[in-house]
């Protein structure tokens, strides 16, 4: 929306959103464009903001515990 304040609150809940985003163009890449455009987050609660922040965090606790059974060092 044109005119409308973006608190630092606002912009980190949209990061959730925003990394779902890529990581499905990352795996699945399509519709693909320069300029992707996302509407504001005011709340954790709101359900794709919600469903996302789950997301992610499921994945970074899959990751840890797959790293901590088989590290991908030497």
């Amino acid at each position: 929306r044109a005119g409308e304040i973006i608190t630092s609150s606002n912009y980190f809940l949209t990061q959730f959103r925003v990394l779902v985003k890529y990581l499905q163009l990352f795996i699945f890449p399509v519709g693909q464009s320069l300029d992707h455009d996302f509407s504001l987050s005011y709340s954790l609660f709101e359900a794709k903001t919600l469903l996302s922040f789950i997301f992610l965090v499921f994945l970074l606790g899959f990751a840890i515990s797959k790293n901590k059974k088989e590290p991908l060092y030497l």
